[in-house]
Parts: structure tokens; C-alpha cells; sequence
């Protein structure tokens, strides 16, 4: 009688690989960029106090020797104020996979361990989408449904996936259409089945994390933008006009020369210097192209190297990077680091502490009151500005 593998499938070994393969993983460059650039200012107390002149002493100016003098003013000032936001993680591990998940002979890495890994991997990938966002928590806008039921038309899935817990909201008032439901399936860029009883949204409504809605830090959508309060001082006031990006070009199009000088140059004449240009990935692949076509091909000799192994091209001697959670055809830009004129960057990070796990002195895994324990990673931080016009943005350019 012939025997085939199968047969002896008992007795034959298994060949297991060294390392467990991450798949899930987004580059987190905006965040490790400001990482770098950032002072990390503490914002213990109430909150982080910046005060700023945003107009000048206008009792100046030219006359006879027997003409009047100028008539005294006063500088305009006014405050700007952050509050942390607290960005955490748990972890939750029965005593039996605590110590059953120990040892080279056991386990491919210690369990402890691999879900502490993942949890930091994670939030920090979910910082670094808020760093790019308005602070609402928007992770997709919900289309409109005929009927009520549990799969969910969404506008992108790129931030939605299997296992995440979320709401539905209405911005508009923030009243809630669905709270805590799981997603069970996501089809891409189409739509979202959820757990629960059945919903029917409108394309007013948003999906954001659990809890999460206008909870997020603020991020370069709030900032960087002609319109809307940031840190209470709202550009709409008078004699605040200069509290907000240097530039916002909502028109966008080819790569080009003047499309991409044309924000460095507006922040250039308002004292800063452009030294980080972050893009959605097609941005920075149309900007090769377009170098390319002028013999300047971007070869590992002209990259500039960032924070975390990240590598960006040269864009006439600014490094110019891409971020796949950047929004579509978008490009910022970025003064962050100190120039001549100013005491600080752009943008800073403050926090109240270090980030790290919780330990209270009864160490970092805590009884939860069953058979497991918890342990807790907390950041509590924002992305403060501290010279808002020293930031601009091209939106809708032509990606390749």
C-alpha cells in the first residue's frame, strides 16, 4: 500500500519561523519628525499659557517739524490656550497567559511583552493620523442609507478596521446614532458592517473611536488653515487676522515650481524657513516625476534622511517627505525648527509627562478584580503652535 505525507502527518515535525510577521504597520513619519523638533513643553497645571503679539505699536510716523506727533497705540496681544488631550492603551492578560506565555521553548516572543509592543505600535500610528486631522475624531463620513440596518456606506476605510470599536455622531450637535459597536467586516473604500441593532445614517453623520469624538489632539487640519479658533484666539477677530497659516491653496493641480514656492515664499516673508514638506504618497511620487523631467532625479545621493529610517527627497534643498495617513493631493508646509526671527518652531509638543505605562509603585500589571490583570499606557499631550503663519498647505494636487 502506497503512503503518501499524510499518512505520517503524526509523526513529521513542523519548521516554524523565527519572528512573528507584523502586517499591520503605517509609518508614523510626521510624528517622529516632530518628535525630533519638538521641546516637549510641560503643561502641568490648568493649562499651557502662550501669550503672543499679534499687532504692533502703530504710534509711528513721518512729519514736519512743527507737524503733530503720532498719536500712541498699543500692541495687540492675546493668549493662546492648550489643554492635554489623554491618548491610552490597555492591556488585559489572564495569570495562566502571563506565565503560560513565557520562555524561548513556549512562545515566539514573550506574550507580555508582544501585546505590550503592539498596543504602543498602534497608538502611536493613531497619533500620527490625528496629527493630520481637525480634532474631531473623524476616521470616515458615513453616506446615506434607504434603510436601517448594519452595514455602513463610508467615504474611506483607509483608517477603519475589523475589530475596532467606534461611534457614530452627528458633528453638527453631537448627538450620538450609535455608541461601543464593533466592526465585523469592512469592505475597502465601500462600506462597514457593525454589531448591534441596525442604524440608518445620513451623510451628516461621522464615525470616530469609542468615546473619541472632539477628545483628539489637534491636528495640522485645525491648524493649518486661514479659518478658526486655535488655542481660544480665533483669526476672525480683529486684530487677530495674523493668527493663522501663511498660505492655504485649496485649488492645488500639477506639480510645479510656483505651486510648491509659493507657500515656502509666504512663509519665508513672514520669518520662518521651511525645512519639512509632508505629502500624501502620490504628492511626493508627482514631485519625482516632475524633478525627474528636468534631470534631477532624486537618487539615494540627493535623499535626506529623517527620524525612524525615513528618507525624503530634496525639493530645492527642503526635504520633502510622504506620510500615508497625509490626506489625498495634499502638501504642508512646515517652519519647525528655530530661525532668526523666532523663539520657537511652528508646532511643539507638550504633555504633561512622559509617556509610558502606569505604575503607581504597585508595578505596571494591576489586579482587574477577576482572573486577569490590566496594565495602562498614557499620553497625555496636544501639538501646540506657537507661530501658526509660519505653516501652509496646497490641497487637490494631482497625484501620480
Amino acid at each position: 500500500m502506497a503512503s503518501n505525507i499524510q499518512y505520517y502527518e503524526a509523526i513529521l515535525k513542523e519548521h516554524y519561523a523565527p519572528v512573528i510577521a507584523r502586517q499591520i504597520w503605517r509609518k508614523t513619519a510626521l510624528l517622529q519628525e516632530l518628535e525630533k523638533s519638538s521641546d516637549f513643553v510641560d503643561m502641568s497645571g490648568r493649562y499651557y499659557y502662550v501669550p503672543v503679539e499679534l499687532g504692533l505699536n502703530e504710534g509711528i510716523g513721518a512729519g514736519g517739524e512743527y507737524d503733530p506727533l503720532p498719536e500712541p497705540t498699543n500692541e495687540i496681544t492675546a493668549g493662546a490656550k492648550y489643554f492635554s488631550v489623554q491618548q491610552t492603551a490597555v492591556a488585559q492578560l489572564s495569570i495562566r497567559a502571563i506565565q503560560g506565555g513565557k520562555g524561548k521553548e513556549a512562545v515566539w516572543e514573550d506574550l507580555q511583552s508582544f501585546k505590550f509592543e503592539s498596543l504602543t505600535r498602534n497608538l502611536r500610528m493613531d497619533i500620527n493620523r490625528q496629527l493630520f486631522g481637525d480634532g474631531s475624531g473623524r476616521l470616515a463620513t458615513c453616506g446615506a442609507m434607504g434603510s436601517a440596518g448594519n452595514t455602513i456606506p463610508v467615504d474611506s476605510t483607509k483608517y477603519l478596521r475589523v475589530g475596532m470599536v467606534i461611534d457614530i455622531v452627528d458633528p453638527s450637535n453631537g448627538a450620538v446614532l450609535a455608541q461601543k459597536r464593533k466592526i465585523t467586516a469592512v469592505t475597502k473604500d465601500t462600506d462597514i458592517t457593525i454589531d448591534g441593532t441596525a442604524v440608518q445614517t445620513t451623510a451628516n453623520h461621522i464615525i470616530t473611536r469609542y468615546g473619541a469624538f472632539n477628545k483628539e489632539c489637534d491636528g495640522l487640519a485645525k491648524i493649518v488653515s486661514k479659518t478658526g479658533a486655535v488655542g481660544g484666539i480665533d483669526p476672525a477677530t480683529p486684530g487677530f487676522e495674523e493668527w493663522c497659516a501663511a498660505y492655504v491653496d485649496e485649488t492645488g493641480g500639477d506639480v510645479s515650481l510656483p505651486l510648491f514656492e509659493r507657500p515656502i515664499r509666504e512663509i519665508r516673508l513672514r520669518g520662518g524657513t521651511v525645512d519639512l514638506i509632508i505629502a500624501s504618497p502620490g504628492v511626493v511620487t508627482a514631485a519625482a516625476n516632475y524633478l525627474e523631467s528636468f534631470k534631477r532625479i532624486p537618487v539615494d545621493s540627493d535623499k535626506i534622511k529623517l527620524p525612524g529610517g525615513f528618507v525624503a527627497i530634496s525639493w530645492n534643498g527642503v526635504a520633502l517627505a510622504e506620510d500615508a495617513d497625509c490626506p489625498k493631493g495634499t502638501a504642508y508646509f512646515l517652519a519647525l525648527e528655530l530661525s532668526e526671527n523666532n523663539d520657537e518652531g511652528a508646532l511643539q509638543f507638550g504633555q504633561l509627562g512622559e509617556p509610558g505605562w502606569v505604575d503607581l509603585g504597585e508595578g505596571i500589571l494591576k489586579w482587574a478584580g477577576d482572573r486577569t490583570y490590566k496594565a495602562v499606557y498614557i499620553w497625555d499631550m496636544n501639538l501646540l503652535t506657537i507661530h501658526r503663519n509660519l505653516t501652509a498647505v496646497v490641497k487637490n494636487i494631482t497625484e501620480a
